[in-house]
């Protein structure tokens, strides 16, 4: 009888322990995100800014033209990159619906970039994917468009 009662105690302490590796921890920490996804924004971000301070470099806004060659060959691919990279970070579960949907609608937004860019003028064009990113936790450089 004594010996079945120590493989019952095993047996349940085994099993709490199990349950609770289970439980705790199966992603990462809301820390550990934002540091990920915000280093993708941040890099991207980056290449962005430098390749329009180049075109804002005389203090003038660029011609139509150099504009649409500044969101074809930079903005666009860049964030294109970013949100592709972003969809490989496993998000904190605390935040998970909301980062969910800044990756929707960041894909939703690089789409009408892509159709016109001058919708990248008015930063009100972004305003519901940026409170997305807000709402995330995630950093100013995971926004779209300007300001």
């Amino acid at each position: 009888m004594k010996h079945r009662l120590r493989w019952t105690g095993l047996v349940i302490l085994v099993v709490m322990v199990l349950g609770s590796a289970a439980c705790g921890g199966g992603g990462p920490s809301t820390e550990d995100f934002t540091r990920e996804a915000n280093a993708i924004c941040q890099e991207h971000r980056a290449t962005i800014d430098a390749a329009a301070s180049e075109v804002l470099a005389g203090g003038q806004l660029p011609d139509p033209e150099e504009f649409g060659r500044l969101a074809q060959e930079t903005i666009i691919p860049e964030l294109t990159a970013q949100l592709e990279s972003l969809r490989g970070v496993e998000p904190a579960d605390e935040v998970a619906d909301d980062y969910e949907r800044v990756l929707s609608l960041g894909e939703r937004a690089v789409a009408d970039i892509r159709q016109d860019p001058s919708v990248l003028t008015d930063p009100a064009n972004f305003q519901e994917v940026n409170q997305q990113v807000d709402a995330a936790g995630l950093s100013p450089a995971c926004r779209i468009g300007p300001g």
